[in-house]
């Protein structure tokens, strides 16, 4: 992260809120594939029309299918064009300035912890496993969502990617990005049956800890899922 970017970085987000709480996580590990993507029937004017903010989801796990198809429609793979993969989430010179992470609490047959996603292979890789509850409490500024949603996904900028090709006022460049990718996962929850909601409300400093990233990356968004109530 440049001088300058930190500087801002720095001031628009404040001091660190507290400390990460990992007391319920261990070293991660394993691979999971996730199946492919689900046919999504519901047209774009019902989806816009259906989308919402939930702040309460039901009882029982989301299934691996259900985020094979959140992740996969929101930030897959769209197509191959002249050698290059551009994706579902358009981005600034089709560059790949997104990452996306799952955290995960009950999804079945995804172990609980914080996993990366690969938006090429369609998988979910352990960064740290166990229960990330009481790391999410930590993060969070409403932390009710830490116990009732089954997965948290985190949305990161990826300025080494981003300013090897732009100046540095393309730091906005990366939030305007992380915007149409959240837009994607509320309108592809919304056609897929689950509930969700935008999270803006958390510790920068905790989070980038939490996901383990260097320097050159930062979160932007934290999106959280799960069945409808």
């Amino acid at each position: 992260m440049t001088e300058a970017i930190a500087r801002v970085h720095t001031f628009l987000n404040g001091p660190p809120a507290g400390s990460l709480d990992t007391s319920g996580l261990g070293p991660g590990g394993g691979t999971v594939q996730l199946p492919a993507r689900l046919p999504l029937d519901l047209g774009l004017g019902d989806a816009l029309t259906r989308r919402r903010s939930a702040y309460d989801y039901g009882t029982g796990s989301l299934s691996t299918q259900d985020i094979a198809t959140l992740l996969g429609w929101a930030a897959g793979p769209q197509r191959l064009a002249g050698g290059h993969q551009f994706s579902m989430a358009p981005s600034a010179g089709g560059l790949p300035s997104l990452d996306v992470y799952a955290i995960v609490r009950d999804v079945a047959d995804v172990p609980a912890g914080v996993h990366r996603y690969d938006r090429l292979k369609g998988t979910l890789s352990a960064l740290r496993l166990g229960d990330p509850t009481p790391a999410l409490r930590s993060v969070l500024g409403q932390p009710e969502f830490a116990d009732r949603a089954a997965v948290v996904l985190a949305v990161v900028a990826r300025l080494d990617v981003t300013l090897a090709k732009y100046p540095i006022r393309h730091y906005r460049t990366l939030h305007v990005d992380s915007g149409i990718m959240t837009q994607n996962l509320y309108l592809v929850a919304a056609s897929a049956g689950i509930a969700c909601c935008a999270v803006a409300g958390f510790d920068d400093a905790a989070v980038t800890e939490l996901l383990e990233l260097g320097e050159s990356a930062f979160p932007t968004l934290l999106f959280t899922a799960g069945p409808h109530g």
